[in-house]
Protein backbone atom coordinates (compact mmCIF):
# COMPACT_ATOMS: atom_id res chain seq x y z
CA UNK A 1 0.00 0.00 0.00
CA UNK A 2 1.05 3.53 0.10
CA UNK A 3 1.51 3.76 3.43
CA UNK A 4 4.04 1.06 3.51
CA UNK A 5 5.97 2.37 0.66
CA UNK A 6 5.71 5.85 2.48
CA UNK A 7 7.38 3.95 5.73
CA UNK A 8 9.77 2.12 4.03
CA UNK A 9 10.82 5.21 1.99
CA UNK A 10 11.28 7.25 5.41
CA UNK A 11 13.02 4.20 7.04
CA UNK A 12 15.35 4.40 3.41
CA UNK A 13 16.01 8.17 4.10
CA UNK A 14 16.57 8.04 7.52
CA UNK A 15 19.04 5.27 7.17
CA UNK A 16 21.15 7.39 4.11
CA UNK A 17 20.45 10.33 6.75
CA UNK A 18 22.68 8.40 9.32
CA UNK A 19 25.11 6.95 7.21
CA UNK A 20 25.66 10.62 6.11
CA UNK A 21 25.89 11.76 9.52
CA UNK A 22 28.44 8.70 10.57
CA UNK A 23 30.76 9.37 7.39
CA UNK A 24 30.89 13.37 8.37
CA UNK A 25 31.89 12.29 11.91
CA UNK A 26 34.30 10.13 10.32
CA UNK A 27 35.51 12.76 8.48
CA UNK A 28 35.77 15.10 11.38
CA UNK A 29 37.51 12.44 13.20
CA UNK A 30 39.90 12.26 10.33
CA UNK A 31 40.41 15.80 9.86
CA UNK A 32 40.96 16.18 13.25
CA UNK A 33 43.45 13.49 13.30
CA UNK A 34 45.52 15.09 10.62
CA UNK A 35 45.23 18.33 11.79
CA UNK A 36 46.65 17.39 14.91
CA UNK A 37 49.31 15.44 13.10
CA UNK A 38 49.91 18.74 10.67
CA UNK A 39 50.11 20.89 14.01
CA UNK A 40 52.42 18.93 15.93
CA UNK A 41 54.38 17.52 13.19
CA UNK A 42 58.48 18.76 13.49
CA UNK A 43 58.57 18.49 10.06
CA UNK A 44 57.41 21.55 7.81
CA UNK A 45 54.41 21.23 5.71
CA UNK A 46 53.19 23.45 3.79
CA UNK A 47 50.84 23.76 0.39
CA UNK A 48 51.28 26.12 -2.44
CA UNK A 49 49.48 27.48 -5.43
CA UNK A 50 50.58 26.89 -9.43
CA UNK A 51 52.94 30.06 -8.67
CA UNK A 52 54.68 28.80 -5.66
CA UNK A 53 53.12 31.15 -2.70
CA UNK A 54 52.46 29.70 -0.13
CA UNK A 55 48.70 28.88 1.18
CA UNK A 56 49.29 26.81 4.28
CA UNK A 57 51.62 26.24 6.81
CA UNK A 58 52.18 24.70 9.72
CA UNK A 59 53.22 26.21 12.82
CA UNK A 60 56.63 24.85 12.22
CA UNK A 61 57.11 28.01 10.09
CA UNK A 62 57.67 29.82 13.18
CA UNK A 63 61.21 27.64 13.51
CA UNK A 64 61.97 27.68 9.73
CA UNK A 65 60.83 30.86 8.35
CA UNK A 66 60.84 33.33 10.83
CA UNK A 67 57.29 34.18 10.78
CA UNK A 68 53.61 32.86 12.24
CA UNK A 69 51.99 30.93 10.13
CA UNK A 70 49.55 33.43 8.98
CA UNK A 71 52.19 35.92 7.95
CA UNK A 72 53.59 32.97 6.19
CA UNK A 73 50.44 33.20 3.59
CA UNK A 74 50.70 34.66 -0.11
CA UNK A 75 54.61 34.97 0.26
CA UNK A 76 56.59 32.65 -2.56
CA UNK A 77 58.11 29.97 -0.78
CA UNK A 78 61.65 30.51 -2.95
CA UNK A 79 61.83 33.80 -0.74
CA UNK A 80 63.31 31.31 2.04
CA UNK A 81 65.48 29.89 -0.22
CA UNK A 82 69.26 30.87 0.32
CA UNK A 83 70.39 32.79 -2.15
CA UNK A 84 72.88 30.59 -3.60
CA UNK A 85 70.49 27.84 -3.63
CA UNK A 86 67.58 29.99 -4.99
CA UNK A 87 68.22 30.04 -9.07
CA UNK A 88 69.43 26.22 -8.53
CA UNK A 89 66.07 25.58 -6.79
CA UNK A 90 63.63 27.21 -8.92
CA UNK A 91 65.15 25.77 -12.34
CA UNK A 92 64.21 22.27 -10.79
CA UNK A 93 60.92 23.39 -9.75
CA UNK A 94 60.04 25.11 -13.62
CA UNK A 95 61.71 21.75 -15.03
CA UNK A 96 59.48 18.92 -13.13
CA UNK A 97 56.23 21.34 -13.61
CA UNK A 98 56.67 21.76 -17.05
CA UNK A 99 57.56 17.65 -17.12
CA UNK A 100 53.84 17.15 -16.08
CA UNK A 101 55.03 14.06 -13.85
CA UNK A 102 52.75 12.69 -11.41
CA UNK A 103 56.25 11.84 -9.26
CA UNK A 104 57.09 14.15 -6.09
CA UNK A 105 59.77 16.29 -6.14
CA UNK A 106 62.47 15.87 -4.18
CA UNK A 107 65.51 18.04 -3.69
CA UNK A 108 67.77 19.68 -0.71
CA UNK A 109 68.52 23.15 0.07
CA UNK A 110 69.58 25.84 2.57
CA UNK A 111 66.53 27.68 3.83
CA UNK A 112 67.57 30.95 5.36
CA UNK A 113 64.60 31.82 8.03
CA UNK A 114 63.85 35.94 8.64
CA UNK A 115 66.07 35.73 12.03
CA UNK A 116 68.93 34.57 9.59
CA UNK A 117 68.98 30.86 10.93
CA UNK A 118 70.32 28.65 7.83
CA UNK A 119 68.52 25.31 7.79
CA UNK A 120 69.47 22.64 5.41
CA UNK A 121 65.85 21.73 3.91
CA UNK A 122 65.22 18.03 2.47
CA UNK A 123 61.66 19.03 0.58
CA UNK A 124 59.36 16.75 -1.20
CA UNK A 125 56.41 18.21 -2.88
CA UNK A 126 53.59 16.38 -4.88
CA UNK A 127 51.14 18.11 -7.21
CA UNK A 128 47.65 18.58 -6.77
CA UNK A 129 45.38 18.13 -9.87
CA UNK A 130 41.30 18.67 -10.54
CA UNK A 131 39.79 16.58 -13.26
CA UNK A 132 39.10 19.48 -16.04
CA UNK A 133 35.85 20.36 -16.71
CA UNK A 134 36.44 20.94 -20.57
CA UNK A 135 34.90 24.86 -20.48
CA UNK A 136 38.37 26.57 -20.77
CA UNK A 137 38.03 27.87 -17.51
CA UNK A 138 39.75 27.14 -14.45
CA UNK A 139 42.84 28.77 -12.32
CA UNK A 140 45.05 30.36 -15.40
CA UNK A 141 45.13 33.80 -16.88
CA UNK A 142 44.43 32.51 -20.13
CA UNK A 143 47.60 33.95 -21.63
CA UNK A 144 49.78 30.70 -21.84
CA UNK A 145 52.47 32.45 -19.34
CA UNK A 146 53.19 31.38 -15.60
CA UNK A 147 53.84 27.37 -15.14
CA UNK A 148 51.18 26.19 -18.03
CA UNK A 149 51.39 24.04 -20.60
CA UNK A 150 51.22 26.95 -23.18
CA UNK A 151 47.40 25.31 -24.22
CA UNK A 152 45.54 29.13 -23.64
CA UNK A 153 44.12 28.58 -20.34
CA UNK A 154 47.23 28.75 -17.71
CA UNK A 155 46.78 25.29 -16.18
CA UNK A 156 48.98 22.48 -16.35
CA UNK A 157 47.74 19.27 -16.86
CA UNK A 158 48.02 15.51 -16.77
CA UNK A 159 46.04 12.88 -18.21
CA UNK A 160 43.17 15.17 -18.45
CA UNK A 161 43.64 16.65 -15.25
CA UNK A 162 44.61 20.40 -14.00
CA UNK A 163 47.58 21.62 -11.92
CA UNK A 164 45.53 23.38 -9.02
CA UNK A 165 48.92 23.30 -6.81
CA UNK A 166 51.60 21.65 -4.62
CA UNK A 167 51.62 19.71 -1.00
CA UNK A 168 54.64 19.54 0.33
CA UNK A 169 56.58 18.52 3.55
CA UNK A 170 60.08 19.37 4.16
CA UNK A 171 62.37 17.30 6.90
CA UNK A 172 65.37 19.86 8.87
CA UNK A 173 68.25 17.60 7.63
CA UNK A 174 71.25 19.90 9.29
CA UNK A 175 72.08 18.18 12.19
CA UNK A 176 71.44 14.45 10.40
CA UNK A 177 74.04 16.63 7.54
CA UNK A 178 76.67 17.99 10.21
CA UNK A 179 76.81 14.69 11.66
CA UNK A 180 77.23 12.57 9.00
CA UNK A 181 80.09 15.29 7.84
CA UNK A 182 81.41 14.63 11.40
CA UNK A 183 81.39 10.82 10.71
CA UNK A 184 83.30 11.26 7.30
CA UNK A 185 85.50 13.61 8.69
CA UNK A 186 86.13 11.65 11.99
CA UNK A 187 86.47 8.41 9.66
CA UNK A 188 88.58 10.72 7.42
CA UNK A 189 90.71 11.29 10.86
CA UNK A 190 90.73 7.12 12.17
CA UNK A 191 91.72 6.30 8.27
CA UNK A 192 94.45 8.55 8.40
CA UNK A 193 95.79 7.54 12.03
CA UNK A 194 95.71 4.03 10.83
CA UNK A 195 97.51 4.71 7.47
CA UNK A 196 100.09 6.67 9.33
CA UNK A 197 100.75 4.62 12.86
CA UNK A 198 104.30 3.68 13.43
CA UNK A 199 102.61 0.02 14.25
CA UNK A 200 102.41 -2.46 10.88
CA UNK A 201 98.58 -3.24 10.41
CA UNK A 202 97.13 -6.08 8.63
CA UNK A 203 93.79 -6.69 7.71
CA UNK A 204 92.97 -11.10 6.23
CA UNK A 205 89.66 -12.54 5.34
CA UNK A 206 89.24 -16.13 6.38
CA UNK A 207 90.98 -17.49 3.35
CA UNK A 208 94.49 -15.42 3.98
CA UNK A 209 94.08 -12.77 1.74
CA UNK A 210 95.29 -9.58 2.43
CA UNK A 211 92.06 -6.83 2.77
CA UNK A 212 93.72 -3.91 4.38
CA UNK A 213 97.75 -2.69 5.16
CA UNK A 214 98.92 0.43 6.46
CA UNK A 215 101.71 2.50 5.19
CA UNK A 216 103.89 1.15 8.28
CA UNK A 217 103.28 -2.25 6.62
CA UNK A 218 104.29 -1.35 3.45
CA UNK A 219 107.85 0.29 5.12
CA UNK A 220 108.44 -2.61 7.14
CA UNK A 221 108.04 -5.34 3.64
CA UNK A 222 110.59 -2.95 2.19
CA UNK A 223 108.27 0.07 -0.21
CA UNK A 224 105.51 -1.89 -1.98
CA UNK A 225 102.36 -0.01 -3.13
CA UNK A 226 99.23 -0.64 -1.31
CA UNK A 227 97.71 -1.90 -5.15
CA UNK A 228 100.59 -4.62 -5.23
CA UNK A 229 99.55 -6.37 -1.55
CA UNK A 230 95.81 -6.02 -1.65
CA UNK A 231 93.64 -9.15 -2.57
CA UNK A 232 97.29 -11.63 -2.32
CA UNK A 233 97.54 -14.25 -0.25
CA UNK A 234 99.63 -13.59 2.96
CA UNK A 235 101.66 -16.41 2.43
CA UNK A 236 102.77 -14.61 -0.82
CA UNK A 237 105.06 -12.77 2.39
CA UNK A 238 106.21 -14.78 4.62
CA UNK A 239 109.67 -16.81 4.66
CA UNK A 240 109.25 -20.22 3.81
CA UNK A 241 110.64 -21.40 7.00
CA UNK A 242 107.81 -20.06 8.50
CA UNK A 243 104.85 -20.68 5.87
CA UNK A 244 104.46 -24.01 8.13
CA UNK A 245 104.31 -22.18 11.30
CA UNK A 246 101.74 -20.04 9.43
CA UNK A 247 99.47 -23.20 8.58
CA UNK A 248 99.19 -24.16 11.83
CA UNK A 249 98.47 -21.32 13.69
CA UNK A 250 95.72 -19.15 11.56
CA UNK A 251 93.07 -21.83 12.25
CA UNK A 252 93.83 -21.64 15.58
CA UNK A 253 93.71 -18.04 15.62
CA UNK A 254 90.24 -18.22 13.94
CA UNK A 255 88.78 -20.95 16.15
CA UNK A 256 90.02 -18.77 19.16
CA UNK A 257 89.07 -15.55 18.18
CA UNK A 258 92.89 -14.50 19.11
CA UNK A 259 96.34 -14.27 18.57
CA UNK A 260 98.53 -13.59 20.80
CA UNK A 261 102.42 -12.92 20.03
CA UNK A 262 103.85 -15.57 17.92
CA UNK A 263 107.03 -14.88 15.79
CA UNK A 264 107.38 -15.26 12.11
CA UNK A 265 109.83 -14.24 9.47
CA UNK A 266 108.63 -12.26 6.58
CA UNK A 267 110.35 -11.60 3.77
CA UNK A 268 110.61 -7.80 2.18
CA UNK A 269 110.64 -6.96 -1.22
CA UNK A 270 114.49 -6.71 -1.54
CA UNK A 271 114.68 -10.24 -0.32
CA UNK A 272 115.47 -9.65 2.94
CA UNK A 273 113.87 -11.09 5.86
CA UNK A 274 113.05 -9.82 9.49
CA UNK A 275 111.48 -11.12 12.12
CA UNK A 276 108.12 -9.69 13.58
CA UNK A 277 105.51 -11.02 16.27
CA UNK A 278 102.20 -10.90 15.43
CA UNK A 279 98.88 -9.87 17.91
CA UNK A 280 95.19 -9.79 16.55
CA UNK A 281 92.10 -10.83 16.73
CA UNK A 282 89.06 -11.65 14.83
CA UNK A 283 86.31 -8.78 14.09
CA UNK A 284 83.04 -9.26 11.84
CA UNK A 285 82.43 -6.93 8.95
CA UNK A 286 78.24 -5.65 9.23
CA UNK A 287 77.50 -8.11 6.42
CA UNK A 288 78.57 -11.26 8.99
CA UNK A 289 82.20 -11.33 7.04
CA UNK A 290 85.16 -12.35 9.90
CA UNK A 291 88.45 -10.90 8.81
CA UNK A 292 91.34 -10.61 11.36
CA UNK A 293 92.58 -7.32 12.64
CA UNK A 294 96.94 -7.99 13.14
CA UNK A 295 99.26 -5.89 14.43
CA UNK A 296 102.74 -6.47 13.27
CA UNK A 297 105.93 -5.08 15.53
CA UNK A 298 109.28 -6.09 14.30
CA UNK A 299 111.68 -7.38 16.65
CA UNK A 300 114.85 -8.04 14.38
CA UNK A 301 116.75 -5.46 16.10
CA UNK A 302 115.55 -6.07 19.64
CA UNK A 303 116.77 -9.99 18.95
CA UNK A 304 119.85 -8.68 17.53
CA UNK A 305 120.41 -6.34 20.18
CA UNK A 306 119.50 -9.46 23.27
CA UNK A 307 121.67 -11.61 20.96
CA UNK A 308 124.67 -9.12 21.30
CA UNK A 309 123.25 -8.35 24.95
CA UNK A 310 124.03 -12.26 25.47
CA UNK A 311 127.35 -11.82 23.88
CA UNK A 312 128.63 -9.35 26.31
CA UNK A 313 127.47 -10.79 28.86
CA UNK A 314 129.25 -14.31 28.10
CA UNK A 315 132.23 -11.80 27.41
CA UNK A 316 131.92 -10.03 30.92
CA UNK A 317 131.41 -13.07 33.02
CA UNK A 318 134.66 -15.27 30.70
CA UNK A 319 137.15 -12.38 30.50
CA UNK A 320 140.58 -12.72 31.87
CA UNK A 321 140.92 -9.07 32.39
CA UNK A 322 139.09 -7.69 35.65
CA UNK A 323 135.87 -5.19 35.08
CA UNK A 324 134.05 -2.62 36.42
CA UNK A 325 130.78 -0.81 35.89
CA UNK A 326 130.21 2.20 37.98
CA UNK A 327 126.96 4.70 37.36
CA UNK A 328 127.22 8.51 36.78
CA UNK A 329 128.59 8.51 40.44
CA UNK A 330 131.16 6.13 39.81
CA UNK A 331 129.24 3.92 42.39
CA UNK A 332 130.16 0.27 41.84
CA UNK A 333 127.35 -1.36 39.60
CA UNK A 334 128.66 -4.55 38.63
CA UNK A 335 132.39 -6.51 38.42
CA UNK A 336 132.94 -9.71 36.90
CA UNK A 337 134.87 -12.62 38.16
CA UNK A 338 138.08 -11.67 36.60
CA UNK A 339 137.94 -8.71 38.97
CA UNK A 340 137.25 -10.74 41.88
CA UNK A 341 139.96 -12.52 41.36
CA UNK A 342 142.65 -10.05 40.97
CA UNK A 343 141.44 -7.94 44.22
CA UNK A 344 140.25 -11.09 46.05
CA UNK A 345 136.67 -8.54 46.93
CA UNK A 346 133.73 -10.65 46.07
CA UNK A 347 131.01 -8.30 44.22
CA UNK A 348 128.80 -8.35 46.97
CA UNK A 349 131.45 -6.32 49.03
CA UNK A 350 132.00 -3.31 46.24
CA UNK A 351 128.53 -3.10 44.75
CA UNK A 352 127.08 0.39 45.81
CA UNK A 353 130.97 1.64 46.71
CA UNK A 354 133.27 3.73 44.63
CA UNK A 355 136.65 2.21 42.56
CA UNK A 356 138.20 4.47 45.74
CA UNK A 357 137.51 1.01 47.79
CA UNK A 358 140.72 -0.74 45.66
CA UNK A 359 142.95 2.49 46.44
CA UNK A 360 146.77 1.69 47.31
CA UNK A 361 147.27 5.40 48.64
CA UNK A 362 150.50 5.47 45.67
CA UNK A 363 148.62 7.97 43.78
CA UNK A 364 148.08 11.48 45.06
CA UNK A 365 144.61 13.86 44.43
CA UNK A 366 146.36 15.53 41.63
CA UNK A 367 146.84 12.06 39.56
CA UNK A 368 142.95 11.21 39.67
CA UNK A 369 142.17 14.77 38.99
CA UNK A 370 144.40 14.72 35.96
CA UNK A 371 143.22 11.55 35.25
CA UNK A 372 139.03 12.07 35.45
CA UNK A 373 140.11 15.25 33.17
CA UNK A 374 141.41 13.07 30.58
CA UNK A 375 137.61 10.76 30.80
CA UNK A 376 135.25 13.92 30.73
CA UNK A 377 137.52 15.24 27.98
CA UNK A 378 138.68 12.36 25.62
CA UNK A 379 135.70 9.74 26.84
CA UNK A 380 138.50 7.80 27.86
CA UNK A 381 141.90 7.06 30.05
CA UNK A 382 144.29 4.29 29.63
CA UNK A 383 147.75 4.24 32.25
CA UNK A 384 149.30 2.17 34.67
CA UNK A 385 147.74 2.55 38.53
CA UNK A 386 148.84 1.24 42.30
CA UNK A 387 145.96 -0.52 43.62
CA UNK A 388 145.50 -2.84 46.65
CA UNK A 389 143.99 -5.95 46.76
CA UNK A 390 142.24 -7.46 50.27
CA UNK A 391 144.28 -8.76 51.92
CA UNK A 392 146.16 -4.98 52.02
CA UNK A 393 149.42 -6.81 48.97
CA UNK A 394 149.96 -3.30 46.82
CA UNK A 395 149.99 -4.54 43.06
CA UNK A 396 150.47 -3.07 39.91
CA UNK A 397 147.43 -2.63 37.25
CA UNK A 398 147.14 -1.21 33.37
CA UNK A 399 143.28 0.06 33.58
CA UNK A 400 141.20 1.59 30.90
CA UNK A 401 138.11 3.64 31.92
CA UNK A 402 136.15 4.64 29.17
CA UNK A 403 132.98 6.96 29.38
CA UNK A 404 129.48 5.64 28.65
CA UNK A 405 127.14 8.42 27.07
CA UNK A 406 123.93 9.02 25.88
CA UNK A 407 122.10 10.58 22.80
CA UNK A 408 122.85 14.36 24.50
CA UNK A 409 126.40 13.64 25.38
CA UNK A 410 125.89 13.20 28.96
CA UNK A 411 128.26 10.23 30.73
CA UNK A 412 126.00 7.61 31.98
CA UNK A 413 128.28 4.96 33.09
CA UNK A 414 131.78 4.32 33.37
CA UNK A 415 133.54 1.28 32.51
CA UNK A 416 136.87 0.53 33.63
CA UNK A 417 139.50 -2.75 32.65
CA UNK A 418 142.00 -3.88 34.00
CA UNK A 419 145.06 -6.42 34.08
CA UNK A 420 147.24 -7.03 36.89
CA UNK A 421 150.48 -6.45 35.58
CA UNK A 422 152.55 -7.62 38.59
CA UNK A 423 154.09 -10.45 36.62
CA UNK A 424 155.04 -8.13 33.73
CA UNK A 425 156.64 -5.41 36.26
CA UNK A 426 158.48 -8.58 37.68
CA UNK A 427 159.75 -9.72 34.06
CA UNK A 428 160.51 -5.98 33.61
CA UNK A 429 162.55 -6.06 36.61
CA UNK A 430 164.46 -9.35 35.82
CA UNK A 431 165.60 -7.98 32.27
CA UNK A 432 166.25 -4.82 33.69
CA UNK A 433 168.57 -6.76 35.58
CA UNK A 434 169.83 -8.64 32.88
CA UNK A 435 170.62 -5.82 30.90
CA UNK A 436 173.00 -4.03 33.67
CA UNK A 437 174.70 -7.48 34.04
CA UNK A 438 175.41 -7.78 30.41
CA UNK A 439 176.28 -4.09 29.97
CA UNK A 440 179.09 -5.21 32.62
CA UNK A 441 179.87 -8.20 30.67
CA UNK A 442 180.31 -5.86 27.48
CA UNK A 443 182.41 -3.01 29.38
CA UNK A 444 184.64 -5.83 30.73
CA UNK A 445 184.80 -7.58 27.18
CA UNK A 446 185.45 -4.26 25.66
CA UNK A 447 188.53 -3.38 27.85
CA UNK A 448 189.96 -6.86 27.13
CA UNK A 449 189.37 -6.49 23.13
CA UNK A 450 191.05 -3.19 24.12
CA UNK A 451 193.97 -4.66 25.56
CA UNK A 452 194.32 -7.49 22.74
CA UNK A 453 194.04 -4.60 19.92
CA UNK A 454 196.61 -2.33 21.71
CA UNK A 455 199.00 -5.77 21.10
CA UNK A 456 197.73 -6.42 18.10
CA UNK A 457 198.29 -2.89 16.71
CA UNK A 458 202.18 -3.37 18.57
CA UNK A 459 202.30 -6.61 16.71
CA UNK A 460 201.38 -4.96 13.23
CA UNK A 461 204.15 -2.38 13.92
CA UNK A 462 206.94 -4.40 14.81
CA UNK A 463 206.09 -6.90 11.80
CA UNK A 464 205.99 -3.69 9.26
CA UNK A 465 209.21 -2.80 10.90
CA UNK A 466 210.83 -5.99 9.77
CA UNK A 467 209.84 -5.95 6.18
CA UNK A 468 210.81 -3.08 5.65
CA UNK A 469 213.94 -3.83 7.35
CA UNK A 470 214.04 -7.34 5.67
CA UNK A 471 213.39 -5.52 2.35
CA UNK A 472 216.54 -3.56 2.97
CA UNK A 473 218.78 -6.03 4.43
CA UNK A 474 217.85 -8.74 1.48
CA UNK A 475 217.20 -6.51 -1.32
CA UNK A 476 220.75 -4.90 -0.75
CA UNK A 477 223.26 -7.56 -0.89
CA UNK A 478 221.14 -9.47 -4.06
CA UNK A 479 221.52 -6.67 -5.83
CA UNK A 480 224.67 -5.59 -5.27
CA UNK A 481 225.97 -9.31 -6.63
CA UNK A 482 223.30 -9.51 -9.58
CA UNK A 483 225.23 -5.85 -10.46
CA UNK A 484 228.65 -6.92 -10.40
CA UNK A 485 228.26 -10.60 -12.30
CA UNK A 486 226.65 -7.73 -14.90
CA UNK A 487 230.10 -5.75 -14.83
CA UNK A 488 232.20 -8.62 -14.93
CA UNK A 489 230.42 -10.51 -17.73
CA UNK A 490 230.91 -7.53 -19.61
CA UNK A 491 234.99 -7.30 -19.21
CA UNK A 492 235.53 -10.81 -19.56
CA UNK A 493 235.50 -13.07 -23.09
CA UNK A 494 236.51 -16.69 -20.80
CA UNK A 495 233.61 -18.61 -22.05
CA UNK A 496 233.67 -21.03 -18.86
CA UNK A 497 233.76 -17.28 -16.64
CA UNK A 498 230.55 -16.21 -18.61
CA UNK A 499 228.77 -19.56 -18.14
CA UNK A 500 229.55 -19.36 -14.13
CA UNK A 501 228.10 -15.57 -14.18
CA UNK A 502 225.62 -16.44 -15.64
CA UNK A 503 224.79 -18.93 -13.70
CA UNK A 504 225.23 -16.79 -10.71
CA UNK A 505 223.23 -14.52 -12.48
CA UNK A 506 220.04 -16.26 -13.17
CA UNK A 507 220.24 -17.38 -9.18
CA UNK A 508 220.68 -14.19 -8.27
CA UNK A 509 217.54 -13.06 -9.96
CA UNK A 510 215.61 -16.25 -8.97
CA UNK A 511 216.15 -15.82 -5.63
CA UNK A 512 215.08 -12.35 -5.91
CA UNK A 513 211.79 -12.74 -7.29
CA UNK A 514 211.03 -15.31 -4.64
CA UNK A 515 212.33 -12.84 -2.10
CA UNK A 516 210.03 -10.08 -3.77
CA UNK A 517 207.23 -12.89 -3.16
CA UNK A 518 207.81 -13.51 0.24
CA UNK A 519 207.86 -9.97 0.78
CA UNK A 520 204.47 -9.42 -0.98
CA UNK A 521 203.02 -12.17 1.25
CA UNK A 522 203.91 -10.47 3.84
CA UNK A 523 202.40 -7.62 3.09
CA UNK A 524 199.15 -9.11 2.34
CA UNK A 525 198.81 -10.46 5.37
CA UNK A 526 200.37 -7.29 7.01
CA UNK A 527 197.02 -5.43 4.71
CA UNK A 528 200.44 -3.27 3.69
CA UNK A 529 199.85 -4.43 -0.14
CA UNK A 530 199.83 -1.31 -2.62
CA UNK A 531 198.55 -2.15 -6.08
CA UNK A 532 200.41 0.00 -9.00
CA UNK A 533 199.04 0.26 -12.32
CA UNK A 534 201.61 -1.07 -14.69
Amino acid sequence: STTDEIERLVQSTRRMAAAVLERESALRRSEAKYRSLIETSHDLITRLDIDGRLTFVNPMATTYFGLPADQCVGLSAFEFVHSEDRAAAEAAFAQWIAAGSDEAFEFESRQVSRDGVVFLMQWCLVAEREQANGNGNGHGNGNGNGHGNGNGNGETSSGGRLLVGFSGIAHDVTAERAAKAELAASEQRYRDMFLRAPLAYQSLDMETRIIDVNDAWLNLLGGYRREEVLGREITDFIAEGSCAAMAEKFPEFFSRGSLDGPVFDIRRKDGQARTVTINGRIGHEASGAARTHCILIDITDRLRAEEAQRLAATVFASSVEGICITDAQRRILAVNPALEAITGYAAAEVVGKTPSVFSSGRHDSLFYRSMWQAITRDGFWRGEVWNRRKGGEVFPELLTVTAVRDSFGNATHYIGSLFDITETKRTETELENYRHHLERLVEERTAALSVAKEAAEAASRAKSTFLANMSHELRTPMNAIMGMTSLVMRRTMDAKLRSQLDRIDQSSHHLLGVINNILDISKIEAERLSLEQV
